[in-house]
């Protein structure tokens, strides 16, 4: 098991600051529920019977769907505060669909700035656990497939793995360059990273580090996927259009999809289907009617491209459902579902007015101020 003296000095830091450190403030805050998020909708996650999505916004709320029309079941929140404190930028349901995990930009104390990963019951919507402090704002978190094991990725760079019931540490890494923007628990237990320092990192089931390279297509992959099978890795970027494939464990050039013909923004959200035959992409190219859309590759990822209307916005990620279908998480706000053929299952918001770009005659104020107008657009 692999624990770097430097890091371990940190989490001993960590723990006598954990012991000084003030609860949250316990003092209610008010909030206008709309019923879907207002905000950027940063992480989707499935649990493994493809029952239940759950999502984590910028909003600072963690919301729980019903897969399959889309209700709403509950709202989990997690702390917050003034600013950007409570903010959600990762999200993950257990395969039993039982516990989730959330994390972002966490609270202040004083001075100090503590980040944290919050465990839910989804049950009872209660805090079980509160894991930390950690090195930095969470990224991304990831539960292994038997749903033991909790991994979370720093913006400061560097990652930490739990093993529950009690949350004990078990493997930590903090030899990172840059931020940890995904994490994906493979079949044989090992963990797979990709971080903006242009690192993609293969570890073992004991978190030993067994194979590191440079992504392939530039300095910044943003999203990463095991195949089903265990035996190929998706890397999607930040600000390039290329879906490099990869061998697993040994991170070898595997073929890329095809993107002729598609030129500006980039594809930083990847995931295969429940069977590994088609790989899903998408982030913030869009068409030229402002549209973001999701492709999808058949035959896993070599097969022709087939594009679906998904967002208003950057896709900011995606989740493959157990029975067929894909989830998408967008910056308009919204959360989409398709179905396996590509079909439209539920679109959940935005249910707010996008004020961007709302200026001069874009945004205007009757005489005596009785009335405004505005459009419900991007200006």
């Amino acid at each position: 098991m692999r624990f770097l003296t430097v890091f371990v000095a940190l989490i001993l830091a960590c723990g006598r600051l954990a012991q000084a450190e003030s609860p949250p403030n316990p003092a209610p805050k008010l909030r206008i529920d709309a019923g879907s998020h207002i905000s950027a909708v940063r992480r989707v996650s499935v649990s493994g019977d493809g029952s239940t999505l759950v999502s984590g916004s910028d909003d600072k709320s963690v919301r729980v769907w019903n897969a399959q029309d889309g209700s709403l079941e509950s709202v989990l929140r997690v702390p917050a505060g003034d600013g950007d404190d409570g903010k959600v930028f990762a999200v993950a349901i257990s395969p039993d669909g039982k516990t989730v995990a959330a994390g972002g930009w966490d609270h202040t104390d004083g001075n100090l700035l503590l980040f944290h990963v919050y465990v839910f019951d989804r049950a009872t919507g209660q805090i079980t656990a509160r894991l930390g402090p950690v090195a930095n704002a969470v990224n991304d978190l990831a539960f292994s497939q038997d749903g033991t094991l909790l991994a979370a990725g720093f913006a400061a760079g560097g990652l930490t793995v739990w093993q529950g019931p009690q949350w004990a540490l078990v493997g930590s890494d903090s030899d990172y360059a840059g931020a940890v923007h995904s994490l994906a628990f493979l079949p044989d237990g090992g963990l797979a990273v990709a971080a903006l320092d242009g690192g993609l990192r293969v570890y073992d089931q004991d978190f030993t580090l067994v194979t590191r390279q440079q992504a392939p297509s530039g300095g910044e992959p943003d999203s990463i996927a095991s195949s089903p099978d265990g035996q190929t890795l998706a890397v999607g970027y930040a600000g390039v259009v290329a879906v490099d494939l990869l061998t697993l464990p040994d991170l070898q050039p595997a073929g890329a999809v095809d993107v002729s013909g598609l030129e500006g923004g980039d594809l930083g959200a990847v995931a295969w289907s429940a069977d590994g035959e088609t790989l899903y992409a998408g982030g913030s190219y869009n068409t030229p009617e402002e549209r973001m859309p999701l492709f999808a590759w058949s035959q896993r990822g070599k097969g022709q491209r087939v594009a679906y209307d998904a967002a208003g916005d950057t896709i900011m990620d995606v989740a493959a459902l157990p029975g067929g279908g894909i989830a998408v998480a967008g910056s308009d706000h919204t959360l989409t579902v398709f179905n396996q053929d590509g079909a439209l299952r539920f679109r959940n918001g935005p249910v707010a007015a996008d004020m961007r770009g709302k200026l001069g005659g874009d945004f205007t104020v009757n005489d005596d101020a009785t009335q405004v107008r505005f459009g419900l657009g991007v200006a």
